[in-house]
């Protein structure tokens, strides 16, 4: 760990040259960020990072986007799950993809001017959620065709894939 409360772990194997057979992910919170590559072939952690106790997330993330060399290789799949005040779950009984503006002005805190939807069908519900405009604009700039989660999506994924197994 170094003075900024960050730990970066990669395994010894690790070659960049394979990262298009990796995957991205990413976690980003309101005082943290972290993101793990794994290679999906074997089924392996080849590296961590995580930064806790941010001042200011965005900036941090807009830095480590630009100069971490892990960050700018090219990945087979990039997969965000970001913090927002601005979401909301609405069930899918009530849910009309006609009516996104509307579900959006229950959104407290200024944001961009796209709306994201994650069906979580296991659970009987969709996810509506929108970024801080900064946010979202450091992420499309430094991961392409990065896809973005609610920050809860991972440990609904989780759960939807154990109850299967039950």
């Amino acid at each position: 760990m170094d003075n900024k409360n960050s730990i970066l772990l990669v395994a010894p194997e690790f070659d960049l040259n394979t990262a298009a057979d990796c995957d991205l992910l990413l976690k980003i919170t309101p005082d943290s960020f972290s993101y793990a590559i794994i290679d999906k072939s074997c089924r392996q952690l080849k590296a961590v990072y995580d930064e806790q106790e941010c001042d200011n997330v965005p900036a941090r993330l807009a830095a480590k986007l630009k100069n971490d060399i892990y960050l700018t290789l090219p990945f087979n799949e990039i997969k965000a799950a970001v913090y927002t005040e601005n979401t909301i779950n609405i069930p899918n009984e009530l849910y009309d993809p006609e009516q996104l503006n509307q579900y959006a002005s229950f959104f407290t805190t200024d944001h961009s001017n796209n709306l994201y939807t994650r069906p979580f069908n296991s659970f009987g519900f969709t996810s509506i959620f929108s970024l801080q405009q900064f946010t979202e604009d450091a992420l499309a700039t430094s991961l392409r065709n990065c896809r973005l989660y609610t920050q809860n999506a991972p440990v609904l994924a989780l759960a939807a894939e154990k109850d299967k197994t039950v």
